[in-house]
Order: C-alpha cells, then sequence, then structure tokens
C-alpha cells in the first residue's frame, strides 16, 4: 500500500487501492506519496497495473506505450486544436477497435470530444481504466495549446459511487456521472487554440504522462476559479462562492485567498472578469435575452446585469451587442 502524507491525494489513491484490493491485486509500489512528482509516477504504475488486469478479460489489448507516443506526436504536427483533434480521431480509427472509439462532436457552442473504449463488460475497474484515459486526453490538449483548452467540464460515466471527489481533484473542473458517457467538453473557441507546444519539449513531457501536469496545478488556481464560474453559467447552475470553490478544490479559504493575493488576484476581481466574459459569449447569442443573461450570472434582476455590464465596458449590453452584431 503506497504511504500517502499529502491530503490532496488521499481520495484517489484510497479509490484507486480499494479497487485493486477488490480484484485481488497488489499496488505497484509501496513509496510514500509526498508530492506531485511521487504522486505521478505512483498513479501511471497503478493505472498500468489495472490496464493490464482488464485487457486480460478482453479480446482487445490496449494500446502499447510506443503507440500512445506516436499518437501525441501526430497531434505534435497540427498547428490548431481543431486539426489535432482531427488526426488522433483518425489515428485511433486505423487501430480500432484495441484504441476505442474517439468523436469530436460539436454544437453551437460547445465541443466535445468523447471516448467509447467499446468494452463488452464494464467494471469499476474498467471505468478507471477509461476515466485516466480520458484524463490524459485532457492532459494531452492542455499541453499542445500551453492551457488555453480550459474543460469546462467532464463525464465520466456510470460510477457506482456517490462521492465524486477523487474525479473532481483528478480533472478539477465539474464531474459529471451519468449513464455510460465519457467526455470532455469545452467552449467552441478551443478549436481555434494554437498548438504551442515543440517536438524539443515532447521527451520531458512524455516521461510522466498524463501524469506531468500535476504540479502545474496550483500555479493556474485562478484558471482554476474562472473554469469552474464559467461551467455553472453553461450549466445554468449558481455562480459558485469562493467558499464553494476553495472547497471544491479542498484548499482551506483562508489558504486560497492568500495564494490569489500572492498571484496579485482577488476572488472579486477573477469573478468580475468571468463574469464579464460569459456575459459577452452570451450576448452574442440571440436566444439569450437581457433577463436570461443576468439571471443565468446570478444577478438579481436585469437593471442590476445593465448596470455591471456598463462599468465593465463602458455600453448597455444591448448597445454592445449591437456593435458586435454589426461587426
Amino acid at each position: 500500500m503506497a504511504q500517502h502524507s499529502n491530503s490532496a491525494f488521499t481520495p484517489l489513491i484510497e479509490l484507486l487501492e480499494d479497487e485493486l484490493h477488490a480484484v485481488g491485486l497488489s499496488s505497484p509500489n509501496d513509496q510514500q506519496v509526498t508530492d506531485s512528482k511521487g504522486f505521478a509516477q505512483w498513479f501511471l504504475a497503478t493505472i498500468q497495473v489495472l490496464e493490464r488486469y482488464v485487457a486480460s478479460s478482453n479480446a482487445n489489448p490496449p494500446m502499447s506505450r510506443n503507440e500512445v507516443e506516436l499518437l501525441c506526436r501526430c497531434a505534435l504536427t497540427a498547428s490548431t486544436l481543431a486539426q489535432a483533434f482531427e488526426l488522433i480521431e483518425n489515428f485511433t480509427a486505423m487501430l480500432y477497435p484495441r484504441a476505442g472509439k474517439i468523436t469530436v462532436s460539436r454544437s453551437a457552442s460547445s465541443l466535445r470530444v468523447s471516448l467509447d473504449s467499446l468494452r463488452t463488460q464494464r467494471t469499476m475497474a474498467s471505468s478507471l481504466v477509461d476515466i485516466a484515459g480520458l484524463f490524459a486526453f485532457k492532459q494531452l490538449f492542455h499541453w499542445l495549446s500551453n492551457g488555453q483548452a480550459n474543460c469546462l467540464q467532464v463525464g465520466i460515466g456510470e460510477i457506482p459511487r456517490n462521492d465524486l471527489m477523487p474525479f473532481l481533484l483528478l480533472f478539477h473542473v465539474p464531474v459529471l456521472a451519468e449513464g455510460e458517457k465519457l467526455y470532455l467538453e469545452y467552449d467552441l473557441c478551443v478549436d481555434t487554440a494554437k498548438v504551442v507546444a515543440t517536438t524539443g519539449e515532447f521527451n520531458d513531457f512524455f516521461v510522466d504522462f498524463p501524469c506531468n501536469l500535476f504540479a502545474q496545478r496550483q500555479q493556474q488556481l485562478e484558471q482554476q476559479v474562472s473554469a469552474l464560474i464559467t461551467a455553472a453559467v453553461k450549466q445554468a447552475l449558481p455562480i459558485p462562492s469562493q467558499v464553494d470553490i476553495a472547497a471544491t478544490l479542498q484548499i482551506p479559504l483562508s489558504t486560497f485567498r492568500r495564494k490569489l493575493s500572492m498571484r496579485n488576484h482577488s476572488f472579486r476581481s477573477i469573478r468580475e472578469r468571468c463574469l464579464q466574459e460569459n456575459a459577452e459569449y452570451l450576448l452574442q447569442r440571440e436566444a439569450f435575452n437581457i433577463i436570461d443573461i443576468a439571471q443565468r450570472l446570478g444577478f438579481k434582476d436585469g437593471d442590476t446585469f445593465r448596470n455591471a455590464f456598463k462599468r465593465w465596458t463602458g455600453v448597455a449590453p444591448q448597445q454592445w451587442r449591437l456593435q458586435h452584431q454589426a461587426a
């Protein structure tokens, strides 16, 4: 059993170790997990143990490490994420059915990368392996675009557990357990995000892939806050308070505030900027009237929203809409 002294990793470690025990497997090592690097190594080794176990009862062996590397290098040749998505779809189609089925679909405002592992039998072990695969794609898109691909929400299929905290800690965005769907959902503008990673950076990226970005999360707290607020707007849910977000990220409120302050941010400034961006996004969609937008953004009425929007941009929301429609 892995020794872990960092409470941030505890829920996911316990979840994976419980499943190893349930299927009669041992933890890959007994090292003490004290930091992000140690957890990344432990997580990768544990998922590989589970993956081999799942593959032993499935007619289709998983992708090899070499094939995963080729897929990542293939995506790296794209100039935009839209091209990377297309290359990944084509690459996995060539390995069908071993690589599962990757589908990229687009609606009027969002993009969804769906993963179907094509398993004939679904178990908790196979679900955990599939979720790790989904996480790998999220990390790949993040690395390719240098953080421009901000995921809005994640679907992890049917998980027979009430507590989703391990997966919130893994993905750091709202996580939904619904049906058999596994997907990453992004704003449609992710299509135009540039691929800025370079071949010279690849070896350092791939050595711990898909776990090599765990250490960056602390540096991106403001992006996490923005992503959680934006996800709430997209889903028409109440706008989370800083207390809610600190609890979701499992950070004490005082620490949460201090970390933002150290990076010259405040929750209020991030929230205001995020609400403005979402207001502009919704104003460009004619299906939303001013009252609808005000409600989505958590304002008590249309006038309060109009006053806030004018403070942000210098013009009333309807005037802004007309100007940008004309443009």
